[in-house]
């Protein structure tokens, strides 16, 4: 295959990609974006509707419309006797079929490409289901198409995953948006409190006082108390000497 051939053909996979993780939570919608971006028909201008049978995992024609022949719905009644459909996915799901000529592989028009990918689809749970690539008259593939069916075996692994990740740090990002926002209101609440707060370390030693605080004990300025340990607030240093040694004077004075 020509780079210009890999080149368009990643550009694909990568739309593809792109769509199923805009629908991961959607298996229905999922599986549409993917016959849109890849089926390629020449010679058929129909909508059918199919519905994935989990009991016996078959693919089975419910209804259709326009111009499809009877051939075409011998030929998806047959593929659908192998379709593996995923025990994960353990509801019925409609998936409606758009027929049209492709804007993305337009190398593949003259071909037919009657085809249903061989693309895992991600969800929260990761890999529900899967699709086989085939073409409408199978048994005779042409070599261009079985190179581009090749290449979306070899690469569409790693887009997929390249494309969970991203949904990921997506994720990530949003929750720790969201923790920030939160703590910026309780930064707000104990900036803003009239009464007086303070915050001190493990050692005892300030590091935080609201503008209450500093109003309350008298000071001008949080840099005169920040620092300081906490006895500076709360008891005169003898008295707080004496009650720090209790312990190791047996509760003397």
């Amino acid at each position: 295959m020509t780079d210009a051939g890999n080149i368009n053909n990643l550009l694909l996979l990568k739309k593809i990609v792109y769509d199923m993780g805009k629908y991961n939570d959607n298996f229905e919608r999922a599986v549409l974006s993917i016959l849109e971006n890849i089926l390629i028909f020449d010679d058929i201008d129909a909508a059918g509707i199919y519905t994935l049978n989990n009991e016996n995992e078959n693919l089975e024609l419910v209804t259709y419309s326009g111009s499809v022949s009877s051939e075409f719905v011998s030929f998806v009644r047959t593929i659908g006797k192998d379709f593996p459909l995923r025990k994960k996915l353990n509801w019925g799901v409609n998936t409606y079929l758009n027929y049209r000529d492709s804007k993305w592989q337009p190398q593949f028009t003259s071909e037919g490409l009657k085809a249903v990918g061989n693309l895992p689809i991600l969800n929260d749970d990761k890999l529900i289901a899967s699709l086989i690539v085939v073409s409408k008259k199978f048994p005779h593939i042409t070599e261009q198409t079985r190179e581009f069916m090749d290449f979306v075996a070899t690469h569409i692994g790693d887009l997929i995953t390249e494309n969970w990740q991203k949904e990921e740090l997506n994720k990530m990002t949003c929750c720790f948006e969201e923790s920030r926002k939160a703590l910026l209101v309780k930064n707000q609440a104990i900036e803003s409190s009239i009464n007086g707060i303070a915050i001190a370390d493990l050692d005892g030693n300030i590091t935080y006082v609201n503008n209450a605080c500093v109003q309350m004990w008298g000071y001008n300025d949080k840099q005169e108390i920040i620092g300081n340990h906490i006895e500076k607030l709360w008891a005169e240093e003898g008295t707080l000497s004496c009650l720090q040694n209790m312990p190791k004077n047996k509760g003397s004075i």
